[in-house]
């Protein structure tokens, strides 16, 4: 069962106490349980909403700002890295410069698609 937060209902000994420093041991055990409800169901509307990250879900977790175009410089960053490794990580040439490179293009885009989105959400 769901609860929204128009269905919470404030208790009174809440919201009408005047005193900020009330020590009423009905109206603090009153807030109390209150806290714990309202705690309670926003962690799960949290969970709910979010998806899990990691190993458990297979791998598939959502990753904020990508997109196909991060995508695609993701897996060139990643076959440059495994290219470095394949070639038993050289500390110079064109294999070693390239994987660097290709990684920075990688973190640049992706870091270009998160401020685009953030703008988007400022609105």
């Amino acid at each position: 069962m769901q609860i929204s937060l128009q269905d919470f209902l404030v208790p009174t000994e809440v919201r009408h106490c005047q005193n900020f420093n009330c020590t009423n041991e009905k109206h603090l055990e009153e807030m109390e349980n209150f806290y714990a409800e309202l705690t309670s169901a926003l962690l799960a509307a949290a969970s709910s909403a979010i998806k899990p990250t990691g190993k458990n879900n297979e791998g598939k977790f959502n990753i904020p700002g990508w997109n196909s175009v991060v995508k695609s410089k993701h897996q060139i960053a990643k076959a440059a890295f495994r290219l470095w490794v394949n070639c038993n990580r050289p500390e110079t040439g064109n294999i070693y410069r390239n994987m660097p490179e290709t990684k920075k293009d990688f973190k640049y885009s992706l870091r270009q698609r998160r401020k685009k989105q953030n703008c988007l959400y400022d609105v």
